[in-house]
């Protein structure tokens, strides 16, 4: 092709002057480390370039591999000769390049993005966006992807820059964005990295809520097969090209849009969560009606348990906690505690009673309770439901509901609303926990050490010390220091049932070590 552009250059010498006198420098944004060939066989492509596209454009989709592959090649070299001469002619050749990317063989879509890549270099953006566009508005396949993300990454930013926000308006609209198809979602994630490169302080501002929601989109809808960096990366990117607070402005945004995308971005939301409370408020109220999807309220509280782990981050700039943790309590996690039949509904109970264990729990120093009367009428309610559940099928549910009694407890003793009959209400359910006891029986209601209450002592007493008899020296310890701490409210009982289990004591060896009343 040299030679002949040479030769082809001595023989037209007359006709080439001027652009051999004065064009002789490349074009301003000239692909790097390649050699630009020479004037004649640039001409001559260009002169002949219509004769050219018809045959490859047919040949990129033949049935024979080579073929494709070849006529692939062949493109590359096409574009890198005709330059901006191939303008009038990409309507003919970007359907191909579509078809192409599609291609089974690595080495044919390598070659189109880099071919892709090639004329975005020598073509203006207004010239193929005029033809590209309406292609991706009328519903893109991921052909149309590749062709569109290797374009955007080979225009020059002066070029292109003002036009990002265009694209990425239209890249995040639903019918767009909202695919589970595995190929469709890594070329939409390419386009994505491409546009985070070339968005700057001056793209309209509108641009970075577009990439936010487009990375969120394909985080939620992930293909099972793509590995979760993949996104992950492309959002880190988005951040080091917008600030952390626009990163957050942008969660507030979209808190609103479907379940699924709601729920990943409360997985990393961090600060952006306390900044937005009553927006997360109300969409998690009705996410978590009874009338909702099972599978999306069982999401849902999983997810909430995940992310009130990580309680000092996500409140970190939270002013209104308490009406948010008690709406949650008493619109979402309430009504999923009651028993209903089915394995779903005994794991939306089980994950409901964690959310609301890691509620109780919420951050160090912050009343989650706005009033003592809101907190009576919480514990009315959650008692007999949390009760209920210690006798639930699920040995976790029976676990983590003894634990929210005891939180449920320690909440309302701090707020002076615990009284002798939630004591006696809560402490038969808990009676095969001994370990529970100690927090449960600790700062007891000064009525409950009155006498006519011997009945409920002679009970825990006599439990107590049968579990005293296990052989696991860390059972007798642990039961030991509940017994002194009963020892305060009824020490002459304990003292008499001690006595009448001497004996047996005894025979296990127990009270050499622990008899000490």
């Amino acid at each position: 092709m040299e030679r002949v552009g040479v030769q082809f250059q001595q023989e037209n010498e007359k006709d080439l002057k001027d652009e051999m006198d004065y064009l002789t420098a490349p074009p301003k944004y000239y692909p790097a480390m390649i050699n630009r060939p020479n004037l004649g066989s640039r001409v001559l492509v260009k002169r002949n370039v219509s004769k050219l596209i018809g045959p490859i454009s047919r040949e990129l989709t033949s049935w024979q591999e080579d073929v494709r592959v070849r006529c692939s090649q062949l493109l590359c070299v096409l574009v890198l000769h005709a330059e901006d001469g191939l303008t009038q002619s990409l309507q003919d050749l970007l359907p191909a390049m579509y078809s192409a990317a599609r291609d089974d063989d690595t080495r044919v879509v390598d070659n189109i993005v880099r071919a892709s890549e090639l004329i975005a270099h020598f073509v203006k953006y207004q010239s193929w966006a005029k033809l590209v566009i309406p292609t991706i508005e009328d519903g893109p396949h991921y052909g149309h992807l590749t062709v569109l993300g290797s374009l955007i990454k080979g225009s020059p930013n002066e070029y292109i820059k003002e036009h990002v926000n265009e694209i990425c308006k239209l890249l995040s609209e639903n019918y767009i964005c909202c695919s589970r198809k595995k190929k469709y979602q890594l070329e939409l994630t390419k386009c994505v990295k491409v546009l985070c490169e070339k968005h700057d302080d001056g793209t309209n501002n509108s641009t970075g809520y577009c990439l936010f929601k487009i990375i969120v989109t394909l985080m939620s809808l992930r293909a099972p097969d793509i590995d979760e960096e993949e996104t992950s990366k492309v959002l880190e990117d988005l951040q080091s090209a917008l600030n952390l607070n626009d990163v957050k402005d942008k969660c507030g945004q979209l808190l609103g849009d479907e379940a699924c995308i709601f729920l990943t971005i409360l997985s990393h939301s961090e600060e952006a969560f306390g900044d937005n409370l009553d927006i997360i408020g109300d969409i998690l109220t009705k996410l978590l009606n009874n009338e909702a999807d099972a599978e999306i309220r069982l999401k849902t509280f999983y997810v909430l348990s995940n992310v009130f782990e990580r309680n000092i981050s996500i409140f970190k700039n939270a002013t209104n906690i308490a009406p948010f943790l008690e709406k949650l309590i008493t619109d979402g996690i309430i009504p999923s505690l009651v028993w209903r039949a089915g394995s779903t509904a005994e794991a939306i109970r089980t994950m409901a009673a964690s959310c609301l264990k890691y509620t109780f729990m919420v951050t160090p120093g912050v009343e989650i309770f706005s009033s003592e009367s809101f907190l009576t009428e919480i514990k009315s309610r959650l008692v007999p439901l949390l009760i209920s559940l210690i006798e639930d099928a699920s040995y976790h549910s029976r676990q983590i509901s003894i634990e929210c009694l005891l939180l449920l407890k320690s909440n309302c003793s701090r707020k002076g609303v615990w009284c002798t009959e939630d004591l006696v209400k809560i402490y038969p359910g808990t009676i095969l926990c001994p370990r529970k006891y100690g927090p449960l029986i600790e700062d007891c209601p000064k009525e409950f050490k009155q006498n006519h209450f011997k009945v409920h002592h002679d009970f825990i007493i006599d439990t107590l010390l049968t579990h005293f008899d296990d052989d696991d020296l860390d059972v007798q310890e642990m039961i030991y220091g509940v017994l002194k701490q009963f020892a305060e409210i009824n020490p002459s009982e304990l003292s008499d049932k001690i006595e009448k289990h001497k004996p047996l004591l005894e025979q296990k060896k127990v009270v050499k070590t622990y008899y000490k009343y």
